[in-house]
């Protein structure tokens, strides 16, 4: 049958309501034909093609790129899959995707796909293995992959097997966002070719910090304290040293190493900023509204290129009210290697076992993952480009400012997935561990040293426990 003149009215309609349902009621986003409208601009010919329903669930919840993110993947998917109805499932304030995914799973209504997808249900083998469709596809063959993403979606599964359990999604790099007009009223220089060492950082982190005399901040130089792995990991790959040893034949961590002689000494220099200087948020500061980079108050923050989406909404609003780039995190002595740190590693999206078709799931995952849909992403979250030989990504991301987005591609090239990554069992048990044994340091009640030895022996007890529960031996 020939195509058919359909007016720009009934495309939007169809669109709207046939191509991608985009349910996202706890999201304040809904693909209606009025955001749809702003997007589409002429008349296409259109056959008529059998709907399959399929749903995918969100990995990000609600945010200042939801609308134009979801608009974007609905008006493309129509385009390029029509013969599927795209439900997309949101991940609410407070929830975690993969947390949801699990619920879902356990409840018997597990989504068709899943962008917030982990490792652990490549292991309990309720994910589709994707080399196959890979193998199958001239177009997807052709694309290469920002190296640490695809190394965090290629494992050796128990059984010896090679396992592709995701699409790659965008590597990242953790670069610090400065205040330009902070640095420029306490006399610094910025020269983001020229990485301070360790003692410099910690000179520039003094002459930025104001506290009054009875210790409230009225401007703090870093806020990289958090409980996260990467805000102390990145001082430690600067020291020469890695939290875990990975196994070079399987590729999964063996053993922790955190009190290995350099962590420890990335530790000491870390806690001595924050416990001695106090040049970031402390523990009862740590949140804080008054607190923020936005704000002018936090002078350098370090964080992941999607923090440009809030950078620009305050640009927008007019509520940025000083000149920022960026730098990168400095090295342990003068001369060292830059950058020698950990780059990101992501997903994005698997197919569960239960989809009914997994063809077409795949060609929806291909378009979300893929270019045209990244695109769409990255012009709303500032996601970095996850292909390497798209050059158009690359054309694009991060324009306009900031002027030094190259430190970001030279992390993203050189750098290692963090080994955080490879943890096979029981990964949240380990980042509870560290995650609770840090409080304690920042608290005070307990030294660098008893927290790298606390943190290494019970890391490598849940370690050892989980492969003799799991495989029957050890690591």
């Amino acid at each position: 049958m020939s195509g058919r003149k359909i007016s720009r009215r009934q495309l939007l309609k169809g669109a709207a309501a046939g191509a991608a349902g985009l349910a996202l009621s706890g999201c304040a986003v809904a693909a209606t034909p009025q955001v749809v409208e702003k997007i589409v601009e002429k008349e296409v010919t259109a056959a008529p093609v059998q709907k399959v329903s399929l749903k995918v669930l969100d990995a990000w919840g609600p945010g200042p790129w939801a609308v134009e993110l979801y608009s974007g993947w609905a008006t493309g998917l129509a385009e390029k899959v029509p013969e599927a109805h795209v439900e997309f499932i949101p991940t609410l304030t407070g929830e975690v995707s993969t947390q949801k995914t699990a619920a879902l799973l356990a409840a018997g209504t597990p989504p068709d796909i899943t962008l917030g997808s982990d490792v652990r249900f490549a292991f309990e083998g309720v994910i589709l293995n994707l080399a196959p469709f890979f193998e199958a596809d001239a177009e997807v063959q052709s694309w290469q992959w920002n190296p640490p993403s695809w190394d965090f979606v290629n494992i050796i599964d128990r059984e010896g097997n090679k396992l592709l359990w995701a699409f790659p999604g965008n590597s990242d790099a953790r670069i610090i966002y400065v205040n330009l007009t902070a640095f420029k009223e306490a006399g610094l220089e910025y020269d983001p070719k020229k990485h301070w060492s360790w003692d410099e950082f910690r000179a520039a982190c003094q002459a930025l910090t104001k506290r009054k005399a009875d210790g409230t901040a009225e401007q703090l130089a870093f806020n990289g304290f958090g409980s996260w792995y990467g805000d102390l990991y990145v001082w430690a790959n600067y020291a020469g040293g890695d939290f875990w040893e990975i196994d070079p034949n399987t590729d999964w961590v063996v053993r922790a190493t955190l009190d290995s002689p350099q962590c420890l000494e990335a530790i000491e220099f870390w806690y001595k900023l924050y416990a001695e200087d106090k040049v970031g948020p402390l523990a009862v500061e740590q949140g804080t509204q008054a607190l923020q980079f936005l704000a002018g108050t936090i002078v350098m923050q370090p964080s992941w290129s999607s923090f440009l989406s809030s950078i620009r909404k305050a640009q927008q609003d007019g509520t940025l009210n000083f000149d920022w780039d960026l730098i990168g995190y400095p090295v342990m002595k003068a001369g060292d290697k830059w950058p020698n740190q950990f780059a990101n590693g992501s997903q994005m999206g698997s197919i569960l076992k239960a989809c009914k078709q997994p063809e077409i799931a795949f060609k929806v995952l291909k378009y979300v993952a893929g270019p045209e849909g990244h695109l769409v992403r990255q012009r709303a979250m500032g996601a970095p480009p996850s292909i390497l030989n798209i050059q158009s990504l690359w054309d694009e991301w991060l324009a306009p400012p900031p002027q030094n987005k190259w430190l970001y591609q030279e992390v993203m090239s050189q750098g290692k997935i963090g080994t955080w990554s490879k943890i096979k069992y029981d990964a949240d048990k380990i980042s509870q561990v560290y995650s609770n044994e840090l409080d304690l340091l920042k608290n005070g009640q307990t030294t660098p040293k008893e927290f790298a030895t606390k943190v290494t022996a019970q890391m490598n007890q849940i370690i050892e426990e989980s492969y003799k529960r799991e495989e029957g031996k050890l690591p």
